[in-house]
């Protein structure tokens, strides 16, 4: 049985510099706040935090596309801001990391989304999230059909990154299938739960453990149930390729032709798993495009998450950072898939 050296995997890497992939998506400014906690509230029995520094990144779609760039890719992002200060500092943020921001609306219906993680001692304390979930607007959404029409045959793949904040709806995704029916295109879906029931006969789905439980409607429990539940999410879905990421349990592939295969992680510690998916499916849309082997384009996303997930925060990967990785943990990788 042939296995691939880390240096061959490493060698795979490098191509994902030539692909040009659209993210659709939620945008989302991730803020976090920083500080210490020495003591008590006396208003009421909670921590007072005291603050050090504020950081603000790329979170949701936005995310995704920063890995897709930091890996080399050429991106262009498609969604909405709102009219707000926040809408500033994520489009400067977006701008600074190379993503091209050509489908992104500004609207005055709805509020940039910004997700504000309050951080003691790498413990989070809170969340505050500011959004608004409805759907866009006929007039926005019109905007976006109108820009996904224009540059559809530009890209090599397009990646829907649903956070169910209101961009992804049936209207968008009955205008992505149309579109793919005029040109074929690879289309890989981070899903939610809500929207499960809309994404039909597409290329890639990668939902994790928890939300292939809930549209299967199988408990994930052990390896039976989660073969029970991948099989009945290509029955429903008609997709392709199914990735069900499993955390610290690495991630499970199921396809219409060859079935089933699990590959367990390879990270030594987990801090955060903020993120982890967005890395992960943003590494498997550029291997599929490079035309990597099937166990060889897990082997790179089960590394690359690795990776986020020891880091705090939503956080992007880097070619070489990945690279290295590999070498570190020299994987081999079985070609009979």
């Amino acid at each position: 049985m042939a296995h691939f050296k880390s240096k061959q995997l490493g060698r795979y890497v490098d191509q994902f510099k030539s692909k040009s992939i659209l993210v659709v998506g939620d945008l989302i400014l991730d803020s976090y706040i920083w500080g210490k906690v020495n003591r008590i509230s006396p208003e009421a029995p909670v921590p007072v935090l005291n603050i050090q520094k504020e950081e603000f990144v790329l979170g949701g779609a936005a995310n995704l596309a920063h890995n897709l760039s930091t890996l080399g890719a050429q991106v262009t992002l498609c969604g909405y801001v709102g009219k707000d200060n926040n809408a500033k500092v994520l489009l400067k943020n977006i701008k600074n990391s190379k993503i091209n921001p050509q489908g992104i609306i500004i609207t005055s219906e709805k509020p940039t989304i910004k997700k504000t993680r309050l951080i003691a001692d790498r413990q989070q304390i809170v969340r505050i999230d500011e959004e608004d979930a409805s759907s866009l607007s006929k007039n926005d959404f019109q905007k976006i059909k109108l820009f996904l029409g224009k540059t559809w045959n530009e890209y090599d793949a397009v990646i829907i990154s649903d956070y169910a904040k209101g961009t992804i709806d049936e209207n968008l995704l009955n205008q992505i299938h149309d579109l793919k029916r005029k040109k074929d295109k690879f289309i890989s879906v981070d899903p939610k739960e809500r929207n499960f029931h809309l994404y039909k006969n597409i290329s890639l789905l990668t939902p994790n453990e928890k939300e292939a439980s809930y549209f299967s409607g199988i408990h994930i429990e052990n390896e039976i149930t989660l073969i029970k539940a991948g099989e009945k999410i290509l029955d429903l879905t008609q997709c392709e390729n199914l990735v069900i990421t499993l955390g610290a349990q690495g991630m499970a592939w199921f396809d219409q032709k060859k079935g089933y295969f699990k590959l367990p992680t390879f990270t030594r510690e987990v801090f955060d798993v903020s993120g982890a998916g967005d890395t992960a499916i943003a590494v498997l849309t550029l291997s599929f495009c490079a035309h990597i082997p099937t166990k060889t384009s897990l082997t790179l996303a089960n590394a690359a998450a690795g990776i986020v997930v020891q880091k705090m925060g939503t956080a992007a990967i880097h070619s070489e950072e990945l690279k290295n990785y590999i070498h570190s943990f020299k994987p081999k990788v079985d070609l009979s898939l």
